[in-house]
């Protein structure tokens, strides 16, 4: 090294610290020599070789001219002379070439160093790389050209979807300026044509995927509604982070005007204004497109007028038109908003329904669509008359994947029907009209056990298993139904979950077991505790914790006894009305359990937030202990889950000597099995208990 950075190398230990830092500044540094004529450099940073290419032999000697090329800047070259013969400071931006020739923008500045009798000695040069701030300033007004000159509005907003920014063709299609919208959000522009809904599922759309492009109606500041075609953007920075949203949009009223009346023309019926069969069968075709990859179908319904001949022969056309109208009011008011209803033609309807899950739900919406159909109609002439209504099904896709074949089949049916003396309905496969019918049936025979308070409680015995002692009990509601004996409860369960039955019935088996409960205690048994399911329905009800208080102070049970089950899965789809309805059940002095755990996929940082005493773990892992290696370690997991987290661990399901043992080495608590006893009434239950505490009350037992 020679010059200043060899003066610098020799420096103390705090010098070439200093040294040090220059090599590694954020900024190119160079030296030069004022006192010879090319104005050699005596000192560069690494900074300034890594910005370059060029390495410190190469630059060292030479002058600034290697960094030009062969172009030649001379407004500024002269700039810096004058700065440099003058002594002054001195910044200017160089078009610069680093030693592979590619371009960099070099923001230049130059400062003076005089010596001790005021003599200009050297100049430092202080290089900063602006090529991508110049990059982005170019950007930025190629952008605000284009703002100001595309015919589409823009509309940005800051990550609150507050405006900041908008457009002359906003201002042109809406009216507002950008003083009136900065600040605001879109809703200064809603219609009210569309709900909350559509709007969510607008911004869901634009943060999950980035984007939404659709439709949609606005108001001008004049008020009056203009259709948009709207194109929504989430913008992030390169970290990710977001920063803004931009819409786009193009006012497309007089389009949409157009397509009204054309659609109107083609697609839809003169008289009742319901889609036609064209319009129809595309409905159809795209609905099939939308669900081919999930697993619920689509339902048609194939409705047609009984006895709508006569009344149109009789009483003529007018009558027979007015007759369809009405028809028409009735058959709607029966559909859901997006459900469509289609007149193919004479008096013919067609209900199309999406997202099937069960062809149950189609017999119910066929009941409902027939009774509508057969009340009274009064006509304006005065003349009551009386229409029925004959219901074919067709459901996809075991009917059918395609339109033609769907309306087909459900026509089909809907002729099956009328030889079965019309007013009913039939589905296309025989096979589920026997099932709709039972179900239908069933729920028939339900409604009546509710109101005739038909169904008893039966008892399964709890069980500790270090000492064998009966804790407590499950109370299990039982069906016994006089012409088809004792219905299982997976067939009645599901089915008063779906109607909403289940609250009554949950009210019945709970007051029961209280009951029972009570009558225990007063035997001497007042250790037992009772456990009560509560079902999803139940637990979404709005008044469920004033219906147990009401239901413990009735019968006088303890509320520390009574154990309520929720079911993991209900937790977690409900997990933030969950944490707050737990709370207030517990406030209530009772217990809580997690049934079925293990198939709910819960979080342990969610467990913790459960105020629950107990999980039980499901059958499933039990059933294939202590052979199987999975279920042991998922069994071993929650038991040790749950004393870590000091709740007591229930086992469903054990039937061997071996599960028993197995869990209870693991640090299980207690056992619920048909080993120990089956669920029997309240009586065989209290004689089972203190049989057991007679013979053996210190003793081990699982039998």
């Amino acid at each position: 090294m020679n010059g200043i950075a060899g003066n610098l190398a020799r420096m103390p230990d705090d010098i070439a610290a200093a040294h040090a830092a220059l090599h590694h500044a954020n900024c190119g540094i160079t030296v030069a020599d004022t006192r010879k004529d090319d104005l050699p450099l005596v000192f560069v940073n690494d900074t300034l070789c890594r910005m370059t290419g060029h390495s410190r032999e190469e630059l060292l000697g030479r002058n600034g001219r290697i960094f030009q090329g062969n172009e030649t800047q001379a407004d500024y070259i002269e700039r810096m002379r004058r700065a440099i013969r003058d002594g002054r400071n001195c910044t200017v931006t160089l078009h610069n070439y680093r030693k592979d020739g590619s371009v960099w923008e070099n923001r230049l500045t130059l400062e003076p160093i005089h010596d001790s009798d005021g003599v200009l000695t050297h100049y430092i040069g202080i290089h900063v790389d602006i090529t991508r701030e110049r990059e982005l300033h170019h950007v930025e007004c190629r952008a605000e050209h284009l703002l100001e000159t595309t015919d589409e509005g823009v509309i940005i907003t800051d990550t609150r979807k507050r405006i900041q920014q908008v457009n002359r063709a906003f201002t042109e299609i809406t009216g507002y300026s950008e003083e009136e919208v900065r600040g605001k959000t879109h809703a200064l522009l809603s219609s009210g044509y569309l709900d909350r809904t559509f709007y969510q599922k607008l911004w869901q759309s634009v943060a999950r995927n980035g984007h939404w492009r659709g439709e949609l109606w606005n108001r001008r500041k004049s008020g009056e509604p203009y259709a948009e075609s709207l194109s929504m953007r989430a913008v992030h920075d390169r970290e990710g982070r977001l920063i803004n949203y931009i819409g786009t949009f193009a006012d497309i009223t007089r389009l949409k005007n157009s397509e009204a009346e054309m659609e109107r023309l083609i697609h839809y019926d003169p008289l009742t204004e319901l889609p036609n069969r064209l319009l129809l069968i595309s409905r159809i075709e795209h609905a099939a497109e939308q669900h081919q990859d999930d697993e619920t179908g689509i339902g048609i319904l194939f409705c047609n007028l009984d006895r709508f001949k006569i009344i149109n022969e009789s009483l003529g056309h007018r009558a027979g038109d007015e007759v369809l109208l009405k028809m028409k009011s009735r058959l709607r008011a029966c559909l859901r908003a997006e459900d469509t209803l289609a007149r193919p033609g004479g008096d013919d309807f067609v209900a199309m329904v999406e997202s099937v899950a069960d062809h149950r739900d189609l017999a119910r919406l066929a009941q409902a669509l027939i009774e509508s159909a057969s009340e009274p109609m009064q006509l304006s002439s005065g003349q009551e008359v009386v229409v029925g209504l004959s219901v074919g099904i067709s459901l996809s896709p075991g009917d059918g994947t395609d339109a033609g074949t769907l309306i087909k089949n459900a026509d089909t049916a809907m002729h099956v029907a009328k030889k079965h003396g019309r007013s009913t309905y039939r589905f296309y496969t025989a096979g589920l009209t026997r099932a709709a019918r039972q179900r239908l049936a069933l729920e028939g025979k339900l409604r009546r056990a509710v109101e005739e308070g038909a169904f008893t409680v039966h008892f399964q015995p709890l069980m500790c298993l270090d000492t064998g002692r009966i804790t407590g009990a499950e109370a299990l509601a039982r069906w016994p139904h006089p012409e088809d004996g004792l219905i299982p409860p997976d067939r009645f369960i599901p089915l008063a979950e779906e109607t909403g039955l289940i609250i009554d019935i949950g009210d019945t088996v709970l007051r029961a077991a209280c009951q029972a409960a009570t009558e225990w205690h007063t035997s001497g048994l007042g250790d037992l505790s009772v456990a009560v399911n509560l079902s999803g329905r139940q637990f979404r009800h709005g008044d469920l914790g004033d219906r147990i208080a009401a239901i413990l102070d009735e019968t006088k049970f303890p509320h520390a006894r009574l154990e309520l089950e929720i079911t993991e899965t209900v937790l977690m789809e409900e997990s933030d009305h969950s944490l707050n309805l737990l709370r207030d059940l517990k406030a209530l002095g009772v217990r809580l359990a997690i049934d079925d755990f293990g198939t709910g996929y819960s979080s342990l940082a969610y467990l913790k937030q459960f105020s629950v005493d107990k999980l039980k773990i499901d059958r499933a892992f039990i059933s294939d202990l202590p052979g199987d290696a999975d279920s042991a370690q998922i069994a071993r997991t929650i038991i040790s889950m749950g004393r870590h987290l000091e709740m007591e661990v229930l086992a469903e399901g054990a039937e061997t000597e071996a599960q028993c043992a197995f869990l209870r080495d693991h640090g299980c608590n207690s056992l619920q099995s048909y080993m120990v006893s089956p669920p029997v009434p309240a009586d065989e239950f209290l004689a089972f208990v203190q049989s057991r505490r007679e013979t053996a009350p210190h003793v081990r037992s699982f039998r």
